[in-house]
């Protein structure tokens, strides 16, 4: 059974061996073979004289096919269309439309003399709406409130029972990642709730499959085959996983496919994880067994094992290698311990100070070759975490560029003097936690305030990785989520201001 990782194909296999390729052919997760309208069909030409034609009942005033807005007052209200006439007319499965009308009562119940559910020409054009939304990127829920802005007679003219929609605040999915990784790790059943409907209710339900759900498993089971995390939270995992099915049934799969989706996620990532694993062997940077000694050296305290491992790591590989591939992941590995309360805080804290001296070792041990314009790298005003800057200043003066690290709670009253005196072309901060994010903010507009000529002010940190909505709360540049990233858009800034 071929699997290709990182890319939209996914082939299953169904009960009798024949493969079925639900995502080469529609990247929008409408994959159910019902999934095609009658309607549609006699809608004739695309040119903007088309209209869509009924050829049973009324026929309609007709919908001009370039015209983004539903005009659904152009289609008879008078329900006489049963269930099996709507799926027929609209493509969209039995199992959704009962789905849409559970969560938003589109299309609306109405029954007829016999007590069958009855719809309007105008449900089905609605329905047909909506589908063309979600096939075009939106998730249900947007598609359902962008319907209740352009049809509000239709949406909020049918009673009280209307629900009323609202979206919570758009974050990209990789925002989503360490805080569903915390909570399925600490099995927390509500926040693991709330962080997938917030995901499913802003983006399409293929991409939180596959960009969110697929990425947190895989490293779910990296923690476990490491024994940082216990079996049963992977197994929560894939329970979690596998409830998921009410959201893919609403944006178009069949039931049956639904749940064999979310049933195969789990092997999947895990064929990942050993994917992996074997690339790193192949290319000669396979750090696990390092990783496991590493941590282990520090949950003993033992500083002599840690630094023998260190050298060892720094003698056979790359600086920024054993950073973003050995010392990240170890540094990981202890704050999912910490967090989980199976260590204390002074283990912690050994292993910080013993990576943070190996890293000013290695930043003071690189020649600074005196080019370019000079870079001020540090940390917020009270920012105490100062391991990504660090790391930052190093793969900068790696990278040939002029670096002055400050440090950690670099205060704005001084680094204004230091601007004034040094005369730097750029400034970076780094901040961790949203109290620091705010101490940043007020450095930055301190630096936009001086007169010209100022240094770029550039900013990162782990607290905009986890809400990239306080990027836009900061006047400056921002350089990415990892110090790799950051070092290509820093000599891309350079570049580009002729600094």
């Amino acid at each position: 059974m071929p699997y290709n990782f990182g890319e939209r194909e996914y082939l299953f296999m169904d009960e009798s061996g024949r493969p079925d390729s639900y995502f080469a052919d529609n990247p929008s997760l409408n994959s159910s073979p019902n999934f095609s309208s009658p309607l549609e069909k006699r809608m004739g030409s695309s040119s903007p004289s088309s209209q869509w034609q009924m050829q049973e009942g009324p026929t309609s005033p007709g919908l001009q096919s370039n015209d983004p807005r539903p005009q659904l007052h152009t289609f008879p209200f008078i329900p006489q269309l049963d269930l099996e006439k709507m799926v027929a007319e609209s493509g969209v499965p039995v199992s959704t439309l009962r789905m849409w009308e559970y969560r938003y009562n589109i299309p609306p119940s109405r029954f007829g003399n016999n007590n069958n559910k009855m719809y309007s020409w105008r449900d089905v054009a609605a329905v047909l709406w909506l589908r063309k939304q979600v096939v075009a990127g939106l998730s249900v829920r947007q598609a359902m409130i962008e319907l209740a802005e352009l049809e509000s007679a239709y949406m909020f003219g049918r009673g009280s029972n209307q629900p009323v929609l609202s979206l919570p605040p758009l974050h990209d999915l990789s925002d989503f990642h360490d805080p569903l990784l915390r909570a399925i790790s600490s099995k927390n059943e509500q926040g693991v709730e709330q962080l997938l409907f917030d995901a499913f209710a802003t983006h399409p339900a293929q991409s939180v499959c596959l960009q969110l759900l697929q990425p947190v498993l895989q490293k779910l089971i990296e923690l476990r085959q490491q024994g940082t995390l216990p079996l049963e939270i992977e197994i929560f995992a894939v329970q979690v996983t596998q409830a998921q099915a009410g959201y893919l049934i609403e944006a178009g799969m069949l039931p049956r496919d639904a749940q064999r989706m979310l049933t195969v996620l789990p092997l999947q990532a895990a064929r990942a994880v050993d994917m992996m694993h074997n690339m790193r062997q192949d290319s000669g940077h396979d750090f696990g067994p390092l990783e496991t000694q590493l941590l282990e050296a520090f949950l003993r305290m033992n500083e002599m094992d840690a630094q023998r491992l260190l050298d060892q790591a720094f003698l056979n590989n790359s600086v920024e290698d054993v950073c973003m591939n050995l010392l990240q992941a170890v540094l990981y590995r202890i704050g999912i311990l910490w967090e989980r309360k199976q260590i204390s805080t002074i283990i912690e804290h050994f292993a910080s100070s013993i990576i943070r001296t190996k890293l000013s070792t290695l930043f003071q041990s690189t020649p600074d070759v005196g080019q370019g314009p000079l870079i001020l790298v540090g940390c917020a005003p009270k920012e105490t975490h100062e391991m990504g800057a660090q790391m930052l200043a190093l793969f900068w003066r790696r990278a040939g560029f002029r670096i002055t690290y400050l440090g950690q709670m670099v205060q704005t009253k001084g680094l204004l003097t230091e601007i004034h005196s040094l005369q730097p072309g750029v400034v970076c901060l780094s901040a961790m936690t949203r109290p620091r994010v705010r101490d940043l903010a007020e450095a930055a507009r301190a630096i936009a305030r001086l007169p010209a000529p100022r240094p770029t002010f550039c900013f990162g940190g782990g607290a905009f990785g986890r809400n990239a909505n306080l990027v836009r709360k900061i006047e400056g540049v921002y350089l990415g989520g990892n110090a790799t990233v950051a070092t290509e858009r820093l000599r891309e800034l350079v570049q580009s201001l002729k600094l």
